[in-house]
């Protein structure tokens, strides 16, 4: 982006570096939720980890997570606000740090003068290549009596904690995510050999409750949700991403037909994974879209089980097709498989039990 042009954020350290993301609002929210305008994908990052405002002494900084965030190596409590340079650097979670630019900034020059200054996370760095000037307080509008605004620059106010990151503290945070990956992954082995058990334990003791037709399992609501909703993996790319968000809009114009509601839930997705962020009017579209989506899935999903169920085998098999057929390119480009292979493993079962019935 040339100078000129809107405020911008360059990954600079994290699972995400090298990719950047405009600030198309006034508000903009960040974090690693789907509601969050600039997504994050670490782990250790808040849903709603941070938001930045337009003022009019520029965009003002507010940490809206108990996890805390780091701006220039300095640790901001939630509810903190100060105002933001050209140059400055965000760091949240344990890996993740996102370079700002301001509005009329050249970012191509605040990148190479960040990657001079040899700045590295939790160390002070010089802001940009035109120093930050602290700025005056200015009101928070948004209540009667006035707060304290700073620059990120320099630290005014004495109740404000702001800490700088020492490599022990650096190392800790780092050790702190380690432990609680590998705590998860514990946990997870756990659960695996308690199935394992309960399997072995129903095998050897025959149970008359246990299921013996040999039917898939029933995924539950949230499964069907997740399917759909999983995002996408796309690399930046400013033209797919308009296109994209093109090709979503045309599709919500047909959306009484239930694969112009997939096909536009794909295409708001696409849009976001080449690095487009929706504003209120497309992000509620969206929403509703998907939000259709999911139930009218769910519902055909759940009458074709009830059809194989009561061993209606004709009618279950159909709407289990007009589901596959509906969400053809969900499993390839979304990574997300278990309702497909869930499906299909309906549609095998069907057609074993309609061979064996022909046999008889």
């Amino acid at each position: 982006m040339a100078a000129g042009g809107q405020a911008e954020f360059i990954y600079v350290g994290g699972p995400q570096s090298g990719q950047r993301a405009t600030l198309m609002t006034a508000v903009v929210t960040v974090g690693r939720g789907k509601e969050a305008d600039v997504q994050l994908t670490e782990e250790h990052v808040s849903r709603k980890h941070f938001q930045l405002v337009l003022t009019h002494d520029g965009w003002v900084f507010e940490n809206l997570s108990p996890l805390k965030s780091r701006v220039n190596g300095k640790k901001y409590k939630a509810g903190k606000k100060i105002i933001l340079d050209t140059g400055d650097v965000i760091g949240v979670g344990s890996e993740t740090e996102l370079l700002f630019i301001s509005s009329g900034d050249d970012p191509e020059a605040a990148l190479i003068a960040f990657r001079q200054s040899g700045a590295r996370k939790g160390k002070p760095r010089a802001a940009t290549s035109k120093p930050a000037e602290p700025k005056a307080p200015v009101a928070d509008q948004e209540t009667d009596a006035p707060e304290q605004i700073e620059s990120a620059g320099k630290s005014e106010s004495p109740e404000a904690e702001e800490v700088e990151l020492t490599d022990e503290e650096l190392a800790a945070e780092a050790q702190k995510a380690k432990l609680k990956k590998y705590a998860g992954i514990f946990g997870v082995y756990i659960g695996i050999l308690a199935v394992v058990v309960v399997i072995l334990m129903s095998i050897s003791r025959p149970n008359r409750n246990t299921r013996t037709d040999g039917r898939p399992a029933l995924l539950n609501n949230q499964k069907i949700d997740d399917y759909i909703n999983a995002p996408l993996s796309k690399d930046r790319n400013a033209v797919e991403a308009r296109n994209s968000l093109e090709k979503a809009i045309l599709a919500l114009d047909q959306t009484n037909r239930i694969d112009h509601m997939y096909r536009a839930v794909y295409w708001f997705k696409a849009a976001r994974a080449y690095g487009r962020v929706l504003n209120s009017e497309e992000e509620k579209q969206y929403s509703e879209a998907a939000n259709r989506l999911t139930r009218r899935v769910q519902n055909m999903y759940r009458n074709a089980y009830a059809y194989e169920r009561d061993h209606q085998y004709v009618k279950a098999d159909r709407i289990f097709r007009q589901l596959l057929e509906m969400l053809p390119s969900m499993e390839r480009r979304g990574g997300n498989t278990e309702l497909r292979q869930n499906i299909i493993d309906h549609v095998a079962f069907i057609t074993r039990r309609a061979a064996e019935s022909r046999k008889r």
